[in-house]
């Protein structure tokens, strides 16, 4: 029996119209599901128009607008047609969140839209593989990607429902799993109603990049981490112990007061690649030779730090268990914290010993993390390190007070 099918299309210049088959090929690279992040609406389902017949609500969306109008902001004049409707220009849409995105060009950016797009096809894949649906934090713990996006609040009447939204829309459920993005989305909202309420503050915005929420305000000097350490703190310090109690090693916290107020980022920590690109304050051994007194450097570039992440070889065995004991030693007598960076695979007996050694510290902690090295060539990761401790020389040489500290 023939199908017949309703699909809903998205006008724009003729020349830049996707095709039937490009609209195909959108709906089957993400399993026909909607790529808004989070949303659960499948876009292919049963007609009652006639026996076999089925309905396809799917839209096959711009990201750069094929004409001008309500996307208009998203408009790329230099863009030639055939690239304007190639499967890389387009992303599929449930009918609401594809009306809601070209309604919405100042939120919803070419740079987000590439960004769902990529997090939906991989959710896709990895359902695909394992035979049901993916929890992508979960089922690809290197994934630490982001929908570049921002919201500023001048107001606090409806702030809440507004970074909550941002925090939803931004990917981070999706990326950084429900628990550890609740955690990160209570402390943005902490943030900006001590800043408004309480900081002296006309505005605060947050801006979502690649890895990290920056929560920016105009307010008077306010770093969040301290609050875990008052008793009479309230909201914002349960929001933060909260943090330091059951995410140590998996946020970190950082925070700046300059001329134009308080900037603080709040990032997840799933891999080395990620602590590399999040912070200075990092030791690897892939890089220092225990043995032969460099380390002595190495707690110099660190010298800022609260707490220092230390990275041990790839493969880390029980042979390695005297560098680290000195490594952490040196951090610790140096008045700072010791994080040892333990990579997932770790065995169980190995794993066990490092714990164990760690608590004669009093004040440390482990990070189990990935280690995704193995996806970089190695030049470009001593590229990374390099650009690294260029961020930091620069940093140091700024204005800003600027302090590095992780929960």
């Amino acid at each position: 029996m023939a199908v017949e099918s309703k699909t809903v299309e998205r006008s724009g210049r003729g020349g830049a119209n996707f095709t039937k088959a490009t609209r195909d090929s959108l709906a089957r690279e993400v399993a026909n599901h909607c790529a808004f992040p989070g949303c659960p609406i499948p876009c292919f389902g049963p007609s009652h128009e006639s026996p076999g017949s089925v309905s396809d609500t799917g839209i096959g969306c711009h990201i750069v607008a094929a004409a001008d109008g309500p996307a208009a902001r998203r408009v790329y004049p230099t863009m030639s047609d055939e690239v304007r409707r190639s499967p890389e220009n387009g992303i599929w849409c449930c009918t609401h969140h594809g009306k809601l995105i070209d309604a919405d060009d100042a939120t919803y950016t070419v740079e987000a839209l590439r960004a769902w797009k990529a997090l939906a096809i991989r959710r896709a894949q990895l359902s695909q593989m394992l035979a049901r649906p993916a929890l992508l934090s979960h089922d690809d713990p290197d994934l630490n990607a982001l929908a570049p996006m921002g919201l500023e609040v001048r107001k606090l009447a409806g702030s809440r429902a507004r970074i909550r939204e941002l925090f939803i829309e931004s990917g981070a459920f999706l990326s950084w799993g429900d628990n550890v993005a609740t955690a990160a989305r209570d402390l943005a909202i902490e943030i900006v109603s001590n800043a408004l309420r309480h900081g002296q503050a006309t505005a605060a915005t947050i801006t979502v990049e690649a890895r990290r929420f920056v929560v920016q305000d105009d307010g008077v000097e306010f770093d969040c981490r301290a609050l875990s350490e008052r008793a009479d703190g309230h909201g914002g310090a349960e929001a933060v112990r909260e943090i330091k109690q059951r995410f140590s090693g998996r946020l970190l916290i950082n925070h700046r007061h300059g001329p134009t107020g308080n900037r603080t980022t709040i990032a997840a920590v799933k891999s080395r690649v990620d602590l590399m690109m999040l912070t200075h304050c990092f030791i690897d051994a892939e890089f220092v030779s225990w043995g032969n007194g460099a380390i002595d450097s190495e707690l110099t570039r660190v010298a800022d730090c609260d707490s220092v992440f230390i990275m041990p070889p790839e493969g880390v065995t029980y042979s390695d268990r005297g560098d680290m004991l000195r490594a952490c030693a040196a951090v610790a007598a140096c008045g700072k914290r010791p994080v040892i960076v333990m990579p997932t695979d770790t065995s169980d007996g190995v794993a066990r010993m490092i714990k164990g050694f760690m608590k004669t510290f009093g004040d440390y902690d482990v990070l189990e993390v990935s280690d995704d090295e193995s996806r970089y060539h190695r030049s470009e990761v001593i590229n990374l390190l390099d650009l690294r401790r260029i961020e930091t020389d620069r940093l140091r040489g700024a204005d800003d007070e600027i302090s590095y500290r992780r929960f």
